[in-house]
C-alpha cells in the first residue's frame, strides 16, 4: 500500500496484480479503465517487491536489479527521462542494479545494489531528493554525501534512510512537523543525521527473524524482504570473495567469480538451500 487509491499484490509466481483507481494508468494493465477485481500488470515481467505513490506504481527485479515504473509522471516520478503518464511499465532510465525501492507521494528512491548508494527522483519541491537542490528530476540521481545505506522509506514530502552498520538514521525533505527528527522544523535537501544515540535496526515493516550464523565472518545472510511473500530464499552478501570463489545464485547463475558487497540469490545449483549453519 502506499498513498494513493490503488492497490498492488504479488502472487506467488511473481507476477504483480493491481485494482483500484487507474485514471493515470497507475494499475498497468495497458487501460485507464478502474478496476473492481485484481487484474494483471501488462507485460508478464516477474517481480520482487512493489511499490504505490498517489498515482504511480514501482517495481523491482531483484534478478537484474531493474526497476519498472508506470502511471502518473508529470514530476518525473517514473525515472523514465520523460514527464508522460505510462499504463503499463516502462524502465527506470539508467543501467544501475537496484536492490530496494521506496516511494513517496511523487517521489521515487532506491539503493545501488552495489555501492549502498541511495539514488532518487521525481517531485523535489521540498528537497525530498536530497540532492541539495528544489529542483524535480526525471531520471535517478545520487543523494548527496557518500554513505552507503540498507534500508530506505519515503513519507509524502521526506526520505529516510537506514546505514545498518552503525544504526544510524539519516532524513531529507519536508520537515514541518518535525518528521526528519533532526530537533529542528527546516526543511533539508541533503541527508542530515535523525538526533541521539540510539542504533536503530529497521524502517518502516519488521524484517523477518534472521537466518542461523554462518561460520564464517565473510558471508553476510539473511531472509530475502525483496522476494514475493511465500519467498523462503536466501539472499547472501560477499564481503570477501577470496574466501569463497564461486557461489550459486540467481545473479551469478552458473558460478564463477563474484564481486564483493554484491548480494545473491544462494543456491547450490540444484534450487536448494545450502547449509550455512
Amino acid at each position: 500500500m502506499g498513498f494513493g487509491f490503488h492497490s498492488l499484490a504479488g502472487y506467488a509466481d511473481s507476477s504483480i496484480w493491481a485494482w483500484g483507481y487507474n485514471q493515470q494508468g497507475q494499475l498497468g494493465d495497458n487501460t485507464k479503465t478502474y478496476q473492481s477485481s485484481p487484474i494483471a500488470v501488462a507485460g508478464g515481467r516477474s517481480f520482487d517487491a512493489i511499490a504505490t505513490g498517489d498515482y504511480n506504481s514501482l517495481t523491482l527485479d531483484i534478478s537484474d536489479g531493474l526497476i519498472y515504473a508506470w502511471g502518473y509522471n508529470d514530476r518525473g516520478q517514473l525515472g523514465d527521462n520523460t514527464i508522460l503518464p505510462k499504463s503499463s511499465p516502462v524502465a527506470v532510465a539508467g543501467s544501475r542494479s537496484f536492490s530496494e525501492i521506496g516511494v513517496g507521494r511523487y517521489h521515487s528512491l532506491a539503493i545501488d545494489a552495489s555501492t549502498g548508494l541511495v539514488y532518487a527522483w521525481g517531485r523535489n519541491n521540498y528537497g525530498q531528493l536530497g540532492d541539495n537542490t528544489t529542483a524535480d528530476k526525471s531520471s535517478p540521481i545520487a543523494v548527496a554525501g557518500s554513505r552507503s545505506f540498507d534500508e530506505i522509506a519515503a513519507g509524502q514530502y521526506h526520505s529516510l534512510a537506514l546505514d545498518a552498520s552503525d544504526g544510524l538514521v539519516y532524513a531529507w525533505g519536508y520537515n514541518s512537523n518535525g518528521e526528519l527528527g533532526d530537533n529542528t522544523t527546516d526543511r533539508k535537501s541533503s541527508p542530515v543525521a535523525v538526533a541521539g544515540s540510539r542504533s536503530f535496526e529497521f524502517l518502516n515493516e519488521m524484517p523477518p527473524p534472521p537466518p542461523p550464523t554462518p561460520a564464517s565472518t565473510n558471508l553476510v545472510c539473511r531472509l530475502s524482504v525483496y522476494f514475493i511473500p511465500n519467498s523462503t530464499n536466501l539472499v547472501c552478501r560477499i564481503t570477501n570473495p577470496a574466501s569463497f570463489p564461486t557461489i550459486w545464485g540467481e545473479n551469478n547463475p552458473t558460478g564463477g567469480e563474484i564481486n564483493a558487497g554484491n548480494w545473491y540469490k544462494w543456491s547450490d545449483g540444484s534450487g536448494e538451500k545450502p547449509d550455512v549453519t
